[in-house]
């Protein structure tokens, strides 16, 4: 309700405007961010002219990142953990306006990155060991790379930790590890195929 009224009565933000174009004109990616908030804009447009309209996909995205959240948190540390996390990120003024009422690339981020840890709860291996898991976690973290590009440093300390001993290690040798690769590879295309084609400035601009 506090996120709802604030979308609401907050004028709109020099960044809401510039990722408004994006909304009108739809493509792969952008110069400075992934599409992730492209798809967040062009829906919120769908939904009407107003500024409310336009920052609904992060109030509801935000609202499902935190159940998300609140889920991962009550499987590892218990039902008043995850009311607490629930709690701190309901009122984290930064994670609130950025992820949970203006039109950021936070937004789907905080989302991909909820949904991330609620798979890692129930898969704390993370190396996948089947089919199942190798598609479920390659679309994640694509959706992950499709957010913002802080998302590669999760990614590089996710491998980090894979490689860190030799019996994670041993566990690469099965091809379910690849198949998730390849899943990320395919969800992440969008990116990739927007820079070859614009001399990769986007990685030469971060």
């Amino acid at each position: 309700a506090l996120r709802l009224a604030l979308s609401a009565i907050l004028p709109p933000g020099y960044d809401e405007a510039y990722y408004t174009f994006y909304g009108q004109h739809p493509a792969l990616s952008y110069f400075d961010h992934p599409a992730a908030v492209g798809i967040w804009a062009w829906a919120g447009q769908r939904l009407g002219g107003s500024i409310l309209a336009l920052r609904l996909p992060s109030l509801l995205s935000y609202t499902l990142a935190l159940a998300l959240l609140a889920e991962a948190t009550k499987r590892w540390f218990g039902q008043r953990a995850a009311l607490v996390s629930a709690l701190l990120g309901s009122f984290c003024p930064l994670l609130l306006l950025c992820g949970g009422v203006l039109l950021l690339p936070d937004s789907p981020l905080l989302l991909a990155l909820a949904v991330l840890l609620w798979w890692l709860s129930r898969h704390p291996k993370v190396i996948p060991g089947t089919p199942g898991e190798a598609i479920g976690l390659g679309l994640i973290l694509g959706l992950v790379t499709l957010g913002k590009y802080h998302a590669f440093l999760v990614l590089l300390s996710l491998l980090g930790w894979c490689l860190g001993s030799a019996h994670r290690q041993a566990l690469y040798r099965s091809p379910w590890p690849a198949l998730g690769w390849l899943v990320w590879l395919i969800v992440s295309a969008p990116l990739w195929l927007w820079n070859i084609h614009h001399g990769w400035v986007s990685f030469l601009f971060q």
